[in-house]
């Protein structure tokens, strides 16, 4: 029995060729994946997964000839075994001989174009996007591609004597670019049935409920790696079996439905684990929930409608200072809306304080199991971000650390960005000293090299003189090289660690509920150029603190290292309604601390009066 003849076999091959695309598929997701952490203390418990997969990472560029050659030769391979369905005097070599080669090999190699032509700039981009709008687009797009391709290798006149499925007219090509096209549909929505519910919602289960590590690890890519391949192979096997239903044939639809035995087996094998599944499946991880904010109620919420308030004083804060007048306040809408994104899924979320409490009930509480769990760590973290608390966005893992319920440790960008934060912003006190300390354990983190060397630089600005040395001195046995550091800017002057910044707000007669004030550290770019950019109000790396006013309007920020700082303010809309900002006094600029300076007083800062 040769292949060309065995349905079994040719079955299996497909099935292989699409099992061999779905893993040089994933080697894409183990390229990106495999990025090497070198400036940020890396928790020992993931240090040998973050090195496994740095060493992946490299392999698989190295091997990126071989990988894109294998993704060669299968979809030849695929589309071969398509035409000779199609066409099945094509599926013999001995055709080929009697025949015009060039014309079979120019009818394959038109055909396979279109197809790949599709693939690479329809489909994907359909795929990958959102709404109905991406997936209509590459219906279309499918119906025409493959109506064209039908039409190349469906057999002409010349050949009726060799097969079924004549041409005998000009006017039969519109059936056969029907049909061709009927089939484009029908990848389509395979497609977004496989990848857009089944192979995410694995994903999102496997990456978001089960997986217990605050980043990508090889528990997630394994099983990544296995989603890929099976997806892959079952849509390349169920879309060759469905292939004969599609022909020009003779034998109407009882043949049509016969021929396409296998892939109903298939299918209702498909349809059977479904069954099962579905109904239990979705509501134990949160699957049967539409989003965040229905699994954490937060549905009832209203997003809080803020306004940023800057203080200029003698600073430029617009945003052109070239040509906009200078004001010494400028008041802009505080974004309301929230998107944070996880390694394969997103969430949207409301800015709202009323949504803190919900997030906590929901992570510790009724989370444990669900999709929307590290999507609810990462929404919490924002909100406290966009709220001017980094404190608190910075230690929103640790209740779950105590509890076991991050034993490889938090996510490797949220310690970047807290390494950020103390080597820059944070006031030097009990809390951040214990923060400090804590990521430079290295009992709990792998601290050498260039971490080693950050980590010295973040204890020399808190003061710690002996603790800085010592890890520099592990820095450079560790292969540190000193000019891999750019020196010191000089912004920042450490002789001063327990600077102060205190003044009272007053808005109209009095200073209304609500209103938080939060101190900002400023870089030299910026004081270079006399202004403040606006990513440094939404990065709280930046911030140093931030305090909610009470009727007095007395604030006050404490424990600073010297350097530059400016302060800005959130403020509920309603609150500034009916207050002329016009009117305004003593609203600070730059603000300095140094070994002259180490303490401020701004005394009242007045906006406006009662219109």
């Amino acid at each position: 029995m040769t292949l060309a003849k065995s349905t079994w076999l040719r079955h299996a091959l497909v099935a292989l060729c699409g099992g061999v695309l779905g893993v040089c598929l994933a080697t894409v997701y183990l390229a990106m994946a495999a990025t090497p952490i070198t400036d940020i203390p890396v928790p020992l418990q993931i240090i040998q997964e973050v090195t496994s997969l740095a060493a992946l990472g490299e392999r698989i560029n190295e091997a990126h000839f071989w990988i894109l050659l294998c993704v060669s030769l299968s979809s030849i391979a695929l589309w071969l075994l398509v035409v000779g369905q199609l066409d099945p005097a094509l599926a013999g070599w001995r055709y080929w001989r009697l025949a015009h080669p060039w014309r079979c090999a120019l009818r394959v190699l038109a055909s396979g174009a279109l197809v790949m032509i599709f693939t690479t700039r329809f489909l994907y981009v359909s795929l990958a996007g959102d709404g109905t709008q991406p997936v209509l687009s590459a219906a279309i797009s499918a119906f025409m591609v493959f109506g064209l391709a039908w039409i190349i290798i469906t057999p002409r006149r010349s050949d009726q004597n060799q097969h079924h499925g004549h041409m005998k007219r000009w006017r039969t090509l519109l059936p056969v670019f029907c049909w061709g096209g009927a089939y484009g549909i029908l990848l389509v929505v395979m497609c977004v049935l496989a990848f857009g519910f089944g192979y995410h919602s694995y994903i999102s289960v496997v990456a978001e409920a089960l997986d217990r590590s605050g980043d990508i690890s090889s528990f997630v890519l394994q099983r990544l790696v296995i989603a890929l391949t099976l997806t892959v192979a079952v849509l390349s096997l169920v879309a060759y079996s469905v292939l004969p239903a599609f022909r020009i044939l003779d034998g109407g639809w009882r043949y049509r439905l016969e021929s396409s035995r296998s892939a109903v087996i298939v299918m209702a094998a498909i349809a059977g684990l479904l069954t099962i599944s579905v109904p239990m499946v979705p509501a134990f991880f949160d699957l049967n929930k539409a989003s965040l904010i229905e699994a954490a109620q937060l549905d009832k919420l209203s997003p809080d409608k803020l306004v940023l308030v800057q203080f200029c004083g003698d600073l430029l804060c617009e945003d052109n200072a070239a040509t906009t007048p200078k004001s010494p306040l400028k008041i802009q809408p505080w974004p309301s809306q929230l998107r944070v994104i996880s390694q394969f899924t997103s969430a949207d979320v409301m800015l709202s304080e009323q949504a803190v409490p919900l997030l906590q009930d929901f992570i510790m509480n009724r989370a444990q199991s669900s999709v929307y769990r590290k999507r609810a760590l990462l929404a919490l973290a924002a909100i406290y971000e966009r709220l001017w608390l980094p404190y608190q966005e910075f230690h929103v893992y640790d209740e779950l650390e105590r509890q076991g319920e991050l034993p490889y440790g938090r996510a490797l960008a949220h310690i970047w960005r807290q390494v950020r934060w103390l080597e820059q912003s944070a006031p030097v006190n009990y809390l951040t000293v214990e923060d400090l300390d804590l990521l430079s354990d290295p009992k709990l983190f792998a601290i050498q090299g260039r971490v080693a060397a950050r980590l010295s630089e973040v204890w020399r600005r808190f003061g710690d003189a002996h603790r800085a040395e010592q890890l520099m001195t592990v820095a450079r046995n560790t292969g540190y090289q000193a000019a891999q550091s750019a020196a010191h800017s000089g912004a920042e002057d450490f002789s001063v660690r327990n600077g102060t910044i205190v003044g009272r707000l007053r808005i109209g007669s009095g200073t209304p509920a609500g209103i938080r004030i939060a101190l900002f550290h400023v870089s030299e770019r910026e004081v270079r150029e006399n202004t403040v950019a606006a990513a440094t109000l939404t990065d709280s790396t930046n911030v140093v603190d931030s305090i909610l006013l009470s009727d007095d309007g007395d604030f006050s920020f404490t424990n600073l290292t010297g350097g530059y700082y400016h302060l800005a303010m959130l403020a509920p809309a309603e609150l500034l309604s009916g207050v002329n900002d016009k009117i305004t006094d003593k609203i600070p600029g730059m603000i300095v601390l140094d070994g002259e300076q180490p303490d401020v007083d701004l005394d009242i800062i007045s906006i406006g009066q009662k219109e």
